[in-house]
């Protein structure tokens, strides 16, 4: 998944996504379990994507730094940081993986990113990873696709986005067993401007987990799990979208 040519147009196509829910959620948690944080916080974001999540810290005094898969993202995340004259650490990383010499206290994973990581060891690896770059004490707050909004949003489904230079087809198709998602997109696009346009396709592939398996994986790799919500804030229903999820790393 690199969103090679999604990364051009990614910011259009998610400009209803409310990034302000999560943006609420991290000033939740931490005020809530973060009493001893300095006022400004070293923060990773992890899947960071176009950094318009990191923007939004910056602009709260936080000190961040962003990993993504994606080079083609973090090139649109360096040119948005560049616009507003912000200097924003930006590594190519995948998060199951990444190597950083920095502890944090906080670490996001937001915008359903873990979703990507499509088996239970990958998921493990990257909240030990993380446990190993969080401070004692520090936050790992993130969010995913609930098996719900698999059934109910993806189940072989199509969307189409048409604009006046591109459209886009998305057609998604549901492994229920597996609650795995495989999102095939198709673009048409006027990349040179001139009227003509162009296809490609793209395709990516999401996975959800049931709730079980991401709590018994946080206590594995050492978090303590301080509290699950769903997209609204409030105690997760059976028709929640979103879990968000807030875990800790204890102070040993």
């Amino acid at each position: 998944m690199s969103y090679a040519l999604l990364s051009e147009i990614y910011d259009e196509l998610m400009q209803d996504v409310p990034y302000e829910v999560w943006t609420q959620f991290f000033v939740k948690m931490c005020q809530t379990y973060g009493t001893n944080f300095p006022k400004k916080l070293a923060v990773l974001d992890l899947g960071c994507g176009t950094g318009r999540f990191i923007l939004e810290l910056v602009q709260k005094g936080h000190h961040p730094v962003g990993i993504d898969v994606s080079e083609e993202m973090l090139a649109v995340a360096a040119k948005r940081m560049e616009t507003n004259h912000m200097f924003v650490p930006l590594f190519h990383q995948s998060m199951d993986c990444f190597e950083l010499f920095k502890s944090f206290d906080v670490v996001t994973v937001f915008c359903d990113s873990l979703n990507y990581l499509l088996d239970e060891k990958s998921v493990f690896h990257t909240f030990r990873q993380i446990y190993q770059h969080l401070k004692p004490k520090g936050l790992l707050l993130f969010d995913v696709h609930t098996p719900y909004k698999f059934d109910t949003e993806f189940h072989d489904e199509t969307y189409s986005v048409l604009e006046t230079d591109y459209v886009v087809i998305w057609n998604t198709f549901l492994n229920r067993e597996m609650w795995q998602v495989r999102h095939e997109l198709t673009y048409f696009m006027d990349i040179s401007k001139n009227g003509i346009y162009e296809r490609f396709e793209e395709q990516q592939i999401q996975r959800t987990f049931v709730q079980d398996v991401y709590t018994s994986l946080l206590e594995r790799a050492g978090f303590t799990l301080l509290t699950i919500c769903d997209e609204q804030m409030q105690p997760i229903q059976s028709n929640s979208l979103r879990w968000f999820f807030c875990a800790q790393k204890p102070n040993k």
